[in-house]
């Protein structure tokens, strides 16, 4: 960059001579010159940027000087020095190195994976909805929580059901039926004492017909809600629907495995925590039917066998309150007219269609029109506990949740006889509800199966039930029926015509049409005498029967085949009947 001159001149009033002088700034570089020319001007001149008459030391040099000061050229001022480097800074001072190094630091240790939160449904739920749900008929009272629990089980009055096209020659009045008092609880007898903390795993073939994702559990005295979400993140399962029992006085709580665990392994470590009463799988039902042949006879055989008519004219069954727990029943056909005091519903969800199975037992119980039942007077109870099959026309699915839940609405809304049309596997929490509702008054009939093989299922096996087996019209045992020591009595279940969905009949075979007739007799004994216990009504039916087979009980047809009349006329005999040997 090319530097800037500047030329200064001095005025006449200071001689022939004119000094201009500029001094270099401290930034000036040492290249930088003075430069001197002579002529009529006189003049230094600085090759700097900065103008020379800023700078004072020029003021100071030209006012010593002064006009006409001597002659020649004036001495130039004195060079400024450079400025100086300040000295460079001492070096720093090594680091101290520690004799012992410092320990490395400790990392804190990851926070534990949380476990999955607990699933919970609503509750309580409206009823039809399923889950945690109390269906009263008129005449309950609410219930109150039970201990340790956060669920209020509250009644609500359960609609009537739709209008239905009154019997020729029936008035109307007929048609309602009162509500029934609730017999007496009676006091807790020793076999409600709890059992052992471990229970006998379940076995291969009882695990094979249960839910794979599902388990539950009963917990201790005192312990509620709190304990069974602590026991759901502890095992890393969800809660998944708390199911309360009333007449157990507890919940049940279904446990989601969220996990691919075998069930069998799980089950036996959760029964060894000492906050769980009892724990188990949740088990698969069936409804025991099968349909029978194209060219069966279209004609009620059964009610010949069973001695129906004059029975009736001594029971009918009337004031008896039955409940069906199936598919639901289809109130609507006119055999079934004012017949079906109320529906329950535990399963939710949409269905919408009455089921096949549970519309033919209500007939075989209670029908009275072109079909007719057993027992014409009764109150049906139909509680909706399966879902219709899809895959096997007329059948019907079901678990141990739904099953219990099926059966503490049914004694709790005063039910005295419960009709278990299916069949399943060893289940601790089901047999303690058959336990607690015999020791409530209930009667509880079950079918045997239809595996066709000597074979113990459940709920029949239970001690507390009558377990029926099925023979066709000419007394011969049903080819399907199971056998075992566990039957107790025998019962027409082979080509039964009875009602069906839609107003339409419908023939079917199996131990569960023959379960039906024998909770008839139950109800027509029960309106003979109300006081009578479920071990009395039992009794008086094993008593009553007509011995088939090996002379006394035997294990295809148990006691022998159950004759109405003679249950219901204490013993009296009735038309003379041979007894039929195989």
């Amino acid at each position: 960059m090319k530097k800037q001159r500047r030329r200064f001149s001095a005025s006449q009033a200071l001689g022939s001579a004119a000094l201009v002088l500029s001094v270099a700034s401290p930034a000036a570089e040492a290249s930088d010159r003075l430069d001197w020319s002579d002529g009529d001007q006189s003049e230094w001149v600085l090759s700097i940027d900065v103008p020379p008459a800023t700078d004072p030391r020029y003021l100071q040099f030209a006012q010593s000087s002064g006009p006409g000061g001597g002659e020649g050229p004036p001495i130039p001022p004195p060079p400024i020095p450079p400025p100086q480097k300040p000295p460079p800074l001492p070096p720093p001072e090594p680091p101290l190195i520690p004799l012992f190094p410092p320990e490395p630091p400790v990392e804190p240790p990851p926070p534990p994976r949380p476990a999955p939160p607990p699933i919970r449904l609503d509750k309580p739920r409206a009823p039809g909805t399923g889950g945690n749900v109390s269906i009263p008929l008129p005449g309950t009272k609410p219930v109150a929580p039970s201990p340790g629990s956060d669920v209020a089980v509250v009644p609500r009055p359960l609609p009537p059901p739709p209008p239905l096209p009154d019997a020729p020659g029936t008035p109307a009045a007929r048609l309602a039926i009162p509500a029934i008092a609730r017999p007496p609880a009676e006091p807790a007898l020793p076999t409600d004492t709890p059992p052992p903390a471990v229970l006998p795993p379940p076995g291969s073939d009882d695990l094979a017909e249960a839910l794979p994702d599902e388990v539950l559990i009963l917990l201790r005295p005192g312990l509620g809600q709190a304990a069974a979400d602590a026991i759901a993140r502890d095992y890393a399962m969800g809660l998944a629907e708390t199911i309360p029992l009333v007449i157990l006085g507890t919940e049940a709580y279904r446990l989601l495995i969220v996990q691919s665990r075998p069930i069998g392994p799980l089950v036996d470590l959760l029964n060894l925590d000492p906050r769980i009463q009892v724990a188990q799988p949740n088990y698969r039902y069936r409804t025991m039917q099968a349909a029978p042949p194209p060219a069966a006879p279209l004609r009620q055989y059964a009610l010949e066998r069973l001695q129906a008519e004059p029975a009736n004219r001594i029971a009918r069954g009337r004031g008896v309150r039955v409940a069906v727990i199936d598919t639901r029943i289809d109130g609507s056909h006119p055999a079934l007219a004012g017949r079906v005091a109320g529906t329950i519903d535990v399963i939710g969800g949409d269905v919408p269609d009455p089921g096949q199975h549970g519309t033919a037992l209500a007939g075989i119980i209670a029908a009275d029109g072109r079909v007719r039942g057993i027992a014409p007077g009764v109150q049906l109870l139909s509680v909706q506990a399966f879902t219709p099959d899809r895959a096997v026309i007329g059948s019907g699915t079901s678990s141990s949740d739904k099953i219990a839940r099926a059966i503490d609405v049914a004694v709790d809304q005063g039910a005295r006889v419960l009709n278990l049309s299916f069949a399943g596997p060893r289940d601790p929490i089901v047999g303690r509800m058959i336990r607690r509702s015999h020791e409530r008054g209930a009667v509880i009939v079950a079918a045997v199966g239809n595996d066709g093989q000597e074979r113990t299922r459940f709920p029949a096996a239970f001690d507390e039930v009558i377990a029926v087996t099925a023979t066709d019209s000419r007394d011969r045992l049903y080819s399907q029926a199971n056998r075992g020591r566990f039957v107790g009595v025998a019962a027409p279940g082979v080509d039964i015509l009875t009602t069906g969905p839609g107003g339409s009949t419908q023939s079917l075979s199996g131990t569960s049409m023959a379960a039906a007739y024998v909770s008839g007799v139950a109800a027509l004994l029960l309106e003979r005498n109300p006081a009578m216990t479920p071990a009395e009504v039992r009794a008086a039916i094993e008593a009553t029967t007509v011995d088939l087979g090996a002379p006394g009980r035997d294990s295809e047809f148990g006691s022998g085949r159950v004759d109405a009349y003679r249950a219901v006329s204490r013993g009296e005999p009735g038309p003379e009947r041979p007894v039929v040997r195989r």
